[in-house]
Order: structure tokens, then sequence, then C-alpha cells
């Protein structure tokens, strides 16, 4: 009998995730951030493990998907940086 792992057996599993980010002046010292995140972005359908169970009424199936659906998240992040000045001695 084969083995018993069932990861050399079940399909390969794709995932595309990509992440942008944009920086925007606003003063000298302070900047927005925007940033786009998308897990999975082009929505690609990832099957789920087979039914291995021997005697199962779904044996060898595929019954689930292996991949989460589309999700995409945006942010804005305000950053102030301080700037410190230097006093002269005399």
């Amino acid at each position: 009998m084969p083995p018993n792992d069932d990861a050399y057996r079940n399909p390969a599993n794709y995932q595309m995730d990509i992440s942008l980010m944009k920086n925007f002046r606003i003063r000298e010292s302070s900047y927005v951030q925007f940033r786009a995140e998308a897990q999975n972005a082009f929505n690609i359908r990832g099957f789920g493990p087979h039914n291995s169970q021997i005697g199962a009424v779904n044996y060898g199936l595929i019954t689930a998907a292996g991949n989460q659906p589309r999700q995409i998240q945006l942010s804005l992040r305000i950053n102030f940086q301080r700037t410190t000045s230097v006093a002269k001695s005399s």
C-alpha cells in the first residue's frame, strides 16, 4: 500500500498576494501613507484535500475549496516626524 501522506496526492494550492503603498507629504515633517493590500488578489480557485477515508461515500472526492476568497484591505496612516533642534552653546 502507498504511504498515507495526503500532502503528496492533494492538488497544488496557488495564491497571489499584493501590497501597494504610496506616501503623500503634507508638510515638511509629516506625511500620509496610503496602503492597499489584497490576499488572493486574482481570486484563483484552489481545491481542498480529497476525502481519503476508505469506505466513505465521498471517497476520493474533493468537496471543499482550498483557498480563501479575495480579501482587500485599505488603510490610511498619518505620520508625524519630530524635528529636533540643536541649541547653540556660547
